[in-house]
């Protein structure tokens, strides 16, 4: 089995090195594919020279910077292998990256993808409060039961900790390019709502390195994006045939955030909050009984 590895690059050049080679350590990756979208410093020239001693690393670049969503599309559309996942260019990958994965596909072949836990690499002075020394869902969930957990609990996984069947996803979902922050999100729950997703309980073998510029400790950009990503979600309502609770905590969380979008210091007013919630109920007789519970 090989698989193929994405890696959006945007003014990585300090990081970039050390990704590429924790993916030519993997024995499965066939194919390294390099996006590097739009850089204004060295990144771009460090991956064509890396690149020249490996046939099997492909470099594509954007004149102008489109975002992630746009170079992990771009990334998807050269995906020759049966197998394919990503990887931030400021992430990294430990040895065996790709055993249990494929391990458990070969024995699962309903499995449209995979899930990990995903380590964190807390070497810089940098909150904890954002980011554990891991990130994962703890318990095993149902493919059936995943959107709804996603939507309604506490945990989450990472994009990076995936693998994924490229004949169940490419051609099918692509990442929303209008979404400039939380478009792994929006794509992860795509993917939950309707495609076969199974979690592994291993100890990680992929690593994201936390430090300052980790969108996560942007407020203003965090808020922007998650307001964004819940609007999109709560204008496809009325095309969705979610369970009610789900149509309940979309509107919530779009109100909620609504409210820190239009603050002017990000702060949380609740009486806002109950406004926003109120007027979008009221379009939705449907959900009048469950505003009140």
């Amino acid at each position: 089995m090989s698989v193929a590895v994405i890696i959006p690059i945007y003014n990585a050049q300090k990081y970039i090195s050390e990704a590429i080679d924790s993916c030519l350590l993997q024995n499965e990756v066939k194919q390294i594919i390099l996006v590097d979208d739009g850089s204004e410093d060295d990144s771009l020239k460090i991956c064509q020279k890396i690149a020249k001693k490996y046939n099997h690393i492909y470099v594509h670049s954007h004149k102008k910077n489109k975002g992630r969503s746009a170079a992990r599309n771009a990334g998807m559309k050269i995906v020759k292998e049966a197998f394919f996942s990503f990887l931030d260019a400021d992430d990294y990958f430990w040895k065996n990256r790709f055993v249990k994965p494929f391990s458990f596909m070969n024995s699962h072949f309903e499995a449209d993808g995979v899930y990990e836990a995903v380590a964190s690499d807390l070497r810089e002075d940098v909150s904890q409060e954002i980011y554990q020394e891991r990130t994962g869902i703890k318990k095993g969930i149902l493919p059936e039961d995943l959107f709804s957990h996603l939507l309604l609990s506490d945990e989450h996984f990472s994009i990076i900790g995936c693998t994924f069947r490229a004949s169940s996803i490419i051609g099918h979902f692509w990442f929303d390019e209008s979404l400039g922050v939380g478009e792994d999100t929006d794509f992860l729950w795509q993917l939950a709502r309707t495609q076969s997703l199974l979690g592994i309980h291993s100890e990680p073998t992929v690593v994201r390195r936390v430090h300052s510029g980790n969108t996560a400790f942007n407020k203003p950009l965090s808020i922007k994006g998650k307001y964004h990503l819940y609007k999109k979600w709560k204008n496809n309502l009325e095309n969705t045939n979610l369970p009610k609770k789900i149509k309940k905590k979309i509107i919530s969380s779009y109100s909620y955030y609504k409210s820190l979008y239009n603050s002017p210091n990000g702060d949380h007013r609740l009486i806002e909050q109950r406004l926003y919630q109120g007027v979008e109920f009221l379009k939705r007789p449907s959900l009048w009984p469950s505003f009140f519970r």
